[in-house]
């Protein structure tokens, strides 16, 4: 499957699908396998079904970056809300730094609640920065996620 001109590795074509069918996702893997893909296209989908979405990075320097790609991109659609930057905090598509969406859905969870049930029960992509030993076994008891290894 091809995305954006890249060939897609068997775990990003799964958890594209899997989005696709509305499923929830988790996506570990070690930095620079492309997790960030998955991530832009279920940001990709919910901008086509006009629906909004939170996109969270663990730092600022990350936050910024995936700001600018996705305003050259998307334009106005595009918001962010660090510790120093607010800009478009209603917009359709807004990051964040993980530190501050965890303290605004402990402050206000009201003012992201449809973000919350648009992104998070739809499209939950967890992305685990630290680096995942290779082989290492990944289960659980959610019907939507397979066991496997990574």
């Amino acid at each position: 499957m091809l995305y954006k001109g890249l060939q897609l590795d068997r775990f990003q074509e799964e958890a594209i699908e899997a989005i696709n069918k509305d499923a929830s996702v988790i996506v570990t893997a070690p930095t620079g396998a492309g997790k960030t893909v998955i991530a832009e296209y279920a940001v990709e989908k919910c901008i086509e079904e006009n629906r909004r979405v939170i996109y969270t990075a663990p730092i600022k320097a990350l936050s910024n970056q995936k700001y600018r790609d996705f305003y050259a991109e998307y334009g106005d659609k595009i918001g962010i809300v660090t510790g120093d930057v607010v800009l478009n905090p209603y917009a359709q598509v807004l990051l964040m730094t993980t530190e501050i969406f965890r303290n605004t859905i402990f402050d206000d969870i009201e003012r992201y609640r449809m973000s919350l049930t648009s992104f998070l029960t739809k499209f939950t992509i967890s992305t685990i920065l630290s680096a995942v030993r290779s082989g290492k076994k990944v289960s659980s008891s959610h019907p939507n996620i397979s066991n496997s290894s990574v």
